[in-house]
């Protein structure tokens, strides 16, 4: 058996070889290059979306308060004057956060023993950063309040000046 021989190619063959590994690496290049710019549009689509738009899409529809807490003690809604036969609900009505600025919200109560003291109240509410708080314009409820959770099911809530109030809400 004789050794081997050393592959020997011409200079055309060489230059044929380096051109095709230089054409494959390239294209290689080209295909992650255009791989990376998918995926980098891509995430900037989704992220668009901001957090706090993120959140006002959550707290869209109708919500029945479940328990509200005053100073500590426990109430279904207002007992001392309607009984616990009462229901409250909020509406949170979806906006834009970039374009409209503020959404509709509105306050219902009823179930009191004269139908003229139920409740019906509107105004607005918009979200502040990072989904920590939102402010609303309604009569009866504090202006800002801190979202101390908040997921498509459920929206918990307080305020504290002076006294503590806490609100939880579930979807409708």
């Amino acid at each position: 058996m004789g050794s081997a021989k050393p592959l020997q190619y011409s200079r055309n063959q060489h230059n044929k070889i380096n051109s095709l590994i230089t054409k494959f690496f390239f294209l290689r290049m080209k295909t992650l290059v255009k791989s990376t710019l998918f995926a980098a549009a891509a995430s900037m689509i989704f992220a668009a979306c901001s957090k706090e738009q993120g959140c006002i899409n959550k707290m869209d529809g109708e919500w029945t308060v479940t328990t509200q807490v005053f100073d500590g003690t426990t109430e279904l809604i207002d007992t001392t004057t309607g009984g616990p036969t009462l229901v409250e609900t909020w509406t949170f009505e979806k906006y834009n956060e970039k374009k409209d600025g503020s959404g509709a919200m509105t306050r219902t109560v009823t179930g009191f023993t004269d139908p003229a003291d139920n409740i019906n109240s509107t105004g607005t509410y918009y979200m502040n950063e990072d989904c920590e708080t939102f402010n609303n314009s309604l009569p009866g409820l504090p202006l800002t309040m801190t979202i101390t959770s908040l997921s498509s099911s459920e929206i918990k809530a307080e305020w504290t000046s002076g006294y503590t109030y806490k609100v939880t809400l579930a979807a409708k």
